[in-house]
């Protein structure tokens, strides 16, 4: 993703629910300058799983291909 601390997103959606939006709109990754912030939503994602918003497989797919790409891009 562009950073999820951006003006434009920051106005309208706390970080928590940005987050959770940004991954199921299909993002992989979210980038934060702030380690708080990235904290933040990385709790509100587990709280996603946990209350099955979020299907774990769902985010276990975009783990795999993240992955892929790193095997692809450092061979």
């Amino acid at each position: 993703t562009d950073d999820m601390t951006m003006k434009s997103i920051t106005d309208r959606f706390p970080t928590e629910e940005a987050a959770v939006m940004a991954l199921a709109a299909g993002a992989d990754m979210l980038l934060y300058r702030s380690m708080e912030e990235a904290r933040r939503a990385l709790a509100a994602i587990r709280e996603a799983s946990k209350k099955k918003t979020m299907k774990k497989e769902h985010l276990q797919e975009k783990l795999n291909r993240i992955e892929r790409c790193k095997k692809e891009f450092t061979a």
